[in-house]
């Protein structure tokens, strides 16, 4: 870089004590004294861009309605928590199977049975032949036995409070659930 005619070229005077050294030599430095001096430069400069970036960051402000709001909306669900636990109810844990009604717990088995009825028939149209057992078809309907009763016929009995249920498929779907539509249609619970 050359000065402008005008201008006298300054010369920056050296510190006493310290040799003037010209630009860009380094002088009585060893390769060691570099990596240190470059070393620090590295720091300091790290310094100073995470010293702005905190100076710079905002402070978070909180509302003073946020605890409130939190409150109204944490208590309620904690009272509605509790009550479902303590009292259970079937809108949470659905019907009690001790205290469903025995018309409601038979068409749900009549249904349940309906079910599986349509997992073997699924399973015979797709291998051709009835499953020796429900367990082959990686079913288990507890307290309800199957039977083969011939090449595309088969036979599911379920255990009810009043006796056994059979549903045999050669029978009509309506006729065997019969009035248990009608429970199984209702929201009484």
């Amino acid at each position: 870089m050359t000065n402008p005619p005008n201008r006298p070229t300054s010369q920056i005077p050296a510190k006493p004590g310290k040799p003037a050294r010209p630009s860009g030599a380094h002088g009585a430095f060893g390769a060691e004294e570099v990596e240190k001096q470059l070393a620090i430069r590295d720091v300091m400069a790290y310094a100073v861009r995470i010293t702005r970036a905190v100076q710079l960051a905002k402070q978070m402000e909180s509302y003073r309605s946020r605890p409130m709001l939190l409150a109204l909306i944490a208590i309620p669900a904690l009272i509605v928590a509790l009550y479902a636990w303590v009292a259970r109810p079937a809108w949470v844990f659905g019907p009690d199977p001790v205290r469903v009604e025995p018309a409601r717990k038979q068409a749900y088995t009549r249904f349940a049975m309906y079910l599986a009825a349509q997992r073997v028939e699924s399973y015979r149209v797709s291998r051709g032949v009835l499953p020796g057992s429900l367990a082959e078809m990686d079913e288990e309907w507890a307290g309800m036995s199957y039977r083969p009763l011939g090449a595309t016929v088969f036979e599911l009995t379920a255990r009810a409070d009043s006796g056994d249920i059979v549903f045999q498929s050669d029978q009509s779907v309506r006729e065997f659930l019969g009035q248990s539509a009608v429970y199984l249609r209702s929201r009484d619970q």
